[in-house]
């Protein structure tokens, strides 16, 4: 059993722990296992403690000394913490940004804690692991290059497909409908990428719950490909790629009217991968009907592109596949400024589109000088007012004149 307490600042904090140990010869192994684990716990406490007041040291003397303590503590204590509560079967899940992930103790956490208790039979079911990432890659207003690495998805990844679950919500319903799945979840590792900025809200709640209910889908409202083979197919997983395409698509629908658009967001990266890989994914027939067998895909991606790749290159068209992604540019600057140097803007996206569509670029010369126009005067903008300009900031979808029933 355990007890706990709250600190000061309002926090929980474990301040004994009695292991309970049924001695069965069948079960040592992992009796002896459960007693270590529980061990880390009493350990951890006194860790914590610790470290907490080398930083409240390390406070009087400047913060200089006060940051380097304060990425341990969130890292590598806050990563402990949880192990040992989800040991204990209680549900927790973590907050943090880029900046602050235990990248080192993943595959600890995924192989030694959640699979050997898995199939134990006198072993309740163990809480899911869910990590939020709020502090990410596509906001670098002032922390600059240290937390630019969306590489923690490519990590996850790499564990088991039993295990492992990836999540980009691209609204605030969507986050909502994915943490309530994730919370009642048993056996996993949650991730959920998702910023803390203001955004629009694309979908309403009943929409949002049958869209993450189904992991990804395409978004009818922004698509004009009704009723036809779509010219391309323009996908989209994250909360600011998600923005970003569907600005690339109005921009395209005004100045290429007869262009046909297919609109796809992804919110669980692993249906992308096929149905033997993943107990998530697509066969091979659902994933031809929403992406083609041979029309081109442009794909907004939050992380690192060559993972879009990675999960599809079994697919029919992954040939016809151009991820955008982050590409390690960037550093302290604006939000739009950050897509744009990534090529992840939604100019650079459109100019991808009419680049990639067959016969297209000829026809839509005008359109091309328009994109590059608005690439230079972004440029000259954000040096002069160290801003983005008002109708990047400020864009809606309809604003144009486009339908906006979701």
């Amino acid at each position: 059993m355990s007890r706990f307490a709250t600190n000061r600042s309002g926090a929980t904090t474990h301040l004994e722990v009695f292991p309970v140990v049924v001695v069965r010869f069948d079960v040592l192994f992992e009796t002896i296992f459960l007693a270590i684990e529980l061990g880390v716990v009493v350990l951890l406490t006194a860790l914590e403690q610790s470290m907490r007041a080398v930083v409240r040291v390390a406070d009087a003397r400047g913060r200089a000394a006060r940051s380097g303590f304060e990425l341990l503590d969130r890292s590598r204590v806050c990563l402990l913490s949880l192990q040992s509560f989800r040991v204990l079967s209680l549900g927790l899940s973590l907050s943090t940004g880029v900046g602050h992930r235990p990248l080192p103790a993943m595959g600890f956490v995924v192989r030694y804690v959640t699979r050997p208790y898995v199939d134990v039979a006198w072993r309740r079911p163990i809480a899911s692991l869910n990590y939020l990432l709020t502090s990410h890659v596509w906001r670098q207003d002032h922390n600059g290059f240290t937390h630019q690495d969306p590489g923690f998805i490519d990590v996850v990844v790499n564990k088991k497909a039993d295990t492992i679950r990836v999540y980009l919500p691209p609204d605030a319903n969507t986050l909502l409908s994915v943490t309530d799945h994730c919370l009642r979840s048993r056996h996993y590792v949650n991730v959920i990428i998702a910023g803390k900025q203001p955004a629009p809200q694309w979908l309403d709640m009943d929409a949002a719950i049958t869209h993450c209910a189904a992991g990804l889908g395409i978004w009818t409202w922004a698509s004009n490909d009704e009723g036809h083979d779509p010219d391309v197919v323009m996908a989209c997983a994250g909360d600011v790629p998600t923005l970003e395409t569907l600005a690339a698509v109005e921009i395209l629908r005004q100045h290429v009217p007869d262009l046909k658009i297919r609109v796809i967001n992804v919110v669980d990266l692993m249906t992308l991968q096929p149905e033997k890989e993943h107990p998530h994914g697509l066969s091979d027939e659902a994933f031809d009907a929403l992406f083609t067998r041979d029309k081109p895909i442009i794909f907004a991606f939050h992380g690192y592109p060559y993972l879009i790749h990675r999960l599809t290159y079994r697919r029919t068209n992954h040939g016809n596949l151009h991820v955008r992604g982050y590409k390690e540019e960037g550093t302290t600057t604006t939000p739009f400024d950050m897509t744009v140097l990534n090529d992840l803007d939604r100019f650079h996206l459109a100019a991808d589109v009419i680049d990639r569509v067959p016969g297209l670029s000829a026809r839509a010369a005008p359109a091309k000088q328009f994109l590059r126009d608005n690439l230079a005067a972004h440029a000259s903008y954000i040096r002069e007012y160290g801003d983005d300009m008002s109708e990047i900031r400020d864009w809606a979808w309809g604003a144009g004149g486009l339908a906006h029933n979701r």
